[in-house]
């Protein structure tokens, strides 16, 4: 018979192999404990699951106890239990915990860090994104920045000098109609903070693009009844025709705003909508502070997405500020 202890030792992913009061016929019985182990065999800690009765509202889940030679951190994951897997025989340690617990904690193992290029980063990137939807491609950063960060980015608009937004071909003076918001570009060397530097790097790490495909941030503000209508980052269809397009469009919420200023695709269904964010089958994204939303105007194959087109609802309540970064096929500087 194959060793047990060896194969879990040797397995590449960590594991917590238990099944949680089989042995005593009804729930919140069981009460033993689970060792922890590293994909090299090494004993990290011990869960000691602690089960509430079904149904009773009370009660603690699983912990992990390090041990001694341990020196990893203990991440918590937040409760997204349903009150069906309130159920005993749903009880598992690699899933849900009965009622409204959280899932179990456990010890994040050590990893050994790999050498690399000159462009590399030493040390493991960690970005809390959810995917949004496939069609068009969309993906929101959630606390990609701080509010000290968001502070300090609307304070560097507010020093420059805010112009009206403008539309491809409209100039200074013309009258804004489908784009009614005021906005300012922020050069990362103009920045005494070293912020905007910050975030460029950050944005790139995240994307996996380099800097020097994005466009300078730009900071927009929307007062009460401002707004874009809908609207393609890069309107051009045909690749062949395109000298860099932008392929990505990254927006960095940098206030939450009262009522209004969502970011809504009204195509994501395949329909289309008005251009006042009312009646239509798409989704939206509401704006809350240090939250990014990345979206590609872009397939991988290269053709132009009807799904990303895109529109910024009016401000009902409050005031909307964003830092826009368009993000090219090419560099741009």
């Amino acid at each position: 018979m194959a060793n047990t202890k060896g194969q879990r030792g040797s397995n590449a992913t960590r594991k917590l192999n238990r099944e949680p009061g089989r042995d005593a016929g009804k729930a919140g019985s069981g009460t033993g404990t689970t060792k922890v182990k590293h994909q090299n065999g090494s004993k990290i800690g011990t869960v000691k699951p602690t089960w509430k009765s079904a149904g009773t509202g009370s009660g603690t889940g699983a912990k992990v106890v390090p041990s001694k030679s341990a020196k990893e951190t203990v991440q918590t994951l937040p409760d997204t239990t349903s009150d069906e897997e309130s159920e005993a025989g749903n009880r598992s340690l690699n899933g849900r915990v009965s009622g409204s617990e959280p899932e179990p904690e456990w010890v994040e193992p050590r990893r050994k860090l790999v050498p690399v290029t000159e462009t590399g980063r030493n040390y493991v990137s960690r970005f809390a994104y959810q995917v949004l939807s496939f069609k068009p491609r969309a993906l929101l950063y959630h606390g990609f920045a701080t509010s000290e960060q968001c502070d300090e980015m609307v304070a560097l608009a507010k020093r420059k000098k805010l112009t009206p937004s403008l539309t491809k071909g409209q100039r200074p003076g013309d009258p804004q109609r489908a784009r009614t918001s005021w906005g300012v570009f922020l050069p990362p060397k103009a920045d005494g903070s070293g912020v905007v530097g910050e975030l460029e790097r950050k944005l790139a790490e995240a994307i996996m693009i380099p800097e020097d495909h994005g466009e300078e941030f730009n900071v927009l503000r929307y007062e009460i009844g401002q707004k874009y209508t809908a609207h393609f980052d890069d309107p051009c269809r045909n690749p062949g025709l395109r000298e860099s397009g932008r392929m990505a469009s990254f927006l960095l919420y940098l206030s939450d705003v009262a009522e209004g200023g969502e970011t809504c695709f009204p195509c994501e269904n395949g329909d289309e909508a008005d251009s006042d964010c009312d009646g239509f089958a798409g989704f939206k994204v509401k704006p809350r502070k240090g939250d990014a939303l990345l979206f590609y105007t872009f397939r991988p194959d290269g053709t132009h997405d009807e799904a990303s087109l895109h529109c910024s609802c009016p401000v009902v309540r409050g005031e909307k500020w964003v830092a826009t970064k368009w993000i090219h096929e090419k560099p741009v500087y």
